[in-house]
């Protein structure tokens, strides 16, 4: 039931936006119930802050981020799911050890143990497609991959506008985003090699043209003046078209290399 609340969250619409003080507030309101063993209040807030999530309209704190963590985690728990649960305190103990409350529970209860275990979890991440807008932030953090052994806190954040806020389990799916076209990595081989190619005939060129202004600073026009002035300028054009094409092909490859980035 929670977790489907969770998900239908995504596409529902918000009438008030959500600051992360105010879910900071129901993740705390959440743990409180629980520990205070107030079942009613803690139905009322775990509801609360599954369906809020979805209306946070600013990018998230690490700490609130833990904070929203622990109390997701808890609440899954009680809702049965220990997979969820495990997700949510995993999460948790990785962005701030310091926010499990110690009297929370029973030493060696469920929750205990699984505290335990996170501090021996993998800090794993999987790529995910870059928005074609904004920046993607989990848990607070702009990144190109996600964590992939626990739970996030998914927002995708265009001109400093949250545009969806989501809780996402290892494997769940993110929300729908705009993604940037993928790349043929084939074909940007091909480019950043082409670029390569033609810098290094550039290079070849400004040799060519090293040499040839060698020659004519070799020239001295009192010797065979008329010979020599002569081949002096065949020899100075020679070198300026040399250098010329040096840095046109030098150009063209570093920004066919530039290009490259781009596929």
């Amino acid at each position: 039931m929670v977790l489907w609340m969770v998900t239908a969250a995504w596409g529902a619409p918000c009438d008030t936006p959500v600051s992360q003080v105010q879910i900071g507030e129901r993740a705390d309101a959440l743990l409180a119930a629980f520990s205070a063993f107030d079942e009613a209040a803690f139905g009322s807030a775990r509801d609360q802050l599954f369906l809020d999530i979805a209306c946070v309209s600013e990018p998230l704190e690490r700490g609130v981020a833990a904070r929203v963590h622990l109390a997701a985690g808890v609440g899954h728990f009680t809702a049965g799911d220990t997979e969820l649960a495990r997700a949510g305190l995993d999460a948790a103990h990785q962005l701030d050890p310091s926010v499990w409350i110690d009297d929370m529970v029973p030493e060696a209860h469920p929750l205990d143990v699984m505290w335990i275990e996170a501090e021996s979890l993998a800090r794993l991440t999987e790529p995910v497609a870059a928005p074609l807008s904004g920046v993607l932030l989990w848990d607070g953090t702009k990144g190109r991959e996600r964590p992939s052994t626990r739970a996030t806190l998914a927002q995708h954040v265009v001109d400093n506008e949250v545009q969806f806020t989501a809780w996402v389990a290892p494997g769940q799916p993110l929300p729908r985003y705009e993604a940037k076209p993928e790349g043929d990595p084939k074909l940007a081989s091909r480019v950043a090699l082409g670029g390569v190619g033609l810098a290094v005939v550039g290079g070849g060129l400004y040799g060519a043209a090293m040499v040839s202004r060698s020659r004519f600073d070799t020239y001295d026009p009192s010797i065979d003046f008329d010979t020599r002035e002569e081949w002096a300028m065949d020899q100075q054009q020679r070198t300026n078209r040399l250098m010329g094409a040096a840095g046109a092909l030098g150009a063209v490859g570093l920004g066919t290399l530039v290009v490259s980035r781009v596929f």
